[in-house]
């Protein structure tokens, strides 16, 4: 059974936290001393270390989808009214990282909702994108320069023979996904009996299960990604490979440069999804310029 992670001192200094951040930034914006864009980074930055940063430090994951987004509606509605949270088997939205996929204790659900409702905002916030939306499956580890690091998910459903080539070095392999998008990859290490750690690229963070991680890469390649990055790429064309077990590719970690930011942003596959994330990116900026024109208290 999970333990409870959350406790009432660390969602009131969350919020507290959050409301002393929101109102500065709101009296600089209507005081003419911050831009739309300056006072809604501050607004975005303090709902991230309020919420999201409080639920990963204590090893809780807040995750809607489709299965379980009407649910989670209807357990807030129940919260707000004052009554219990069901018992009942359901879609779970709210994990134990270290025990996932254990759902979180009853109490940890109560200080969620507490923290939505302090915060002024619901699940409906959080509305996930559609399951009919193809989606790229992409995460920003970290943003450089003139480069981003990036993580996606790659499941094969045909690795060109890599895994079972017992010398792949200097050779180049196809590895096809669940989508039918294709990676061209030339092996320059091949590190699945190596015991490698560290955290620069070579052993680089990525999504997994358990969210983010700094994961053992067991291929060093070369290449490009039909979808993520540009045919025949300039620059850093690093591909690290990562299984999910000794016989399936589980996903890529590769740096993103402008042509390859271009290249996914125009791809034909993604444009419903980056419809959808646009409609929610206008939805959280009107949120927060809400904020910024609140009355300020005296």
């Amino acid at each position: 059974m999970a333990p409870q992670r959350l406790t009432s001192e660390l969602v009131d200094t969350a919020v507290a936290d959050y409301r002393h951040t929101t109102e500065r930034a709101a009296n600089l914006y209507q005081r003419g001393m911050l831009t739309d864009d300056e006072g809604c980074r501050l607004v975005e930055r303090a709902f991230y270390d309020a919420f999201w940063a409080l639920l990963k430090r204590n090893n809780l994951k807040f995750d809607l989808n489709a299965a379980n987004y009407e649910q989670c509606k209807k357990e807030f509605q129940n919260y707000l009214a004052g009554m219990g949270l069901s018992n009942a088997a359901h879609a779970t939205w709210l994990f134990d990282v270290e025990n996932e996929p254990e759902e979180a204790t009853k109490e940890d659900q109560r200080f969620v909702f507490s923290l939505m409702e302090h915060m002024d905002i619901s699940p409906s916030f959080f509305e996930p994108i559609p399951d009919s939306v193809v989606k790229p499956n992409k995460t920003y580890c970290h943003t450089y320069h003139s480069a981003s690091s990036i993580s996606i998910s790659f499941e094969c459903i045909d690795d060109g023979g890599l895994l079972r080539d017992d010398n792949p070095i200097g050779k180049t392999f196809t590895l096809v996904n669940t989508l039918g998008l294709k990676a061209e990859v030339t092996i320059k290490e091949d590190r699945r009996k190596e015991d490698r750690a560290g955290m620069d690229f070579d052993e680089m963070v990525c999504q997994t299960e358990r969210g983010m991680c700094v994961v053992k890469a067991e291929f060093l390649a070369e290449g490009d990604i039909e979808g993520y990055t540009a045919k025949d790429r300039s620059g850093n064309r690093k591909v690290l490979i990562r299984l999910k077990s000794p016989d399936r590719v589980d996903s890529l970690s590769y740096w993103e440069n402008e042509e390859d930011h271009a290249a996914y942003y125009n791809y034909p596959l993604w444009q419903e999804y980056l419809k959808e994330m646009d409609k929610r990116q206008r939805k959280n900026r009107e949120h927060c310029r809400s904020l910024l024109k609140s009355p300020i208290k005296v």
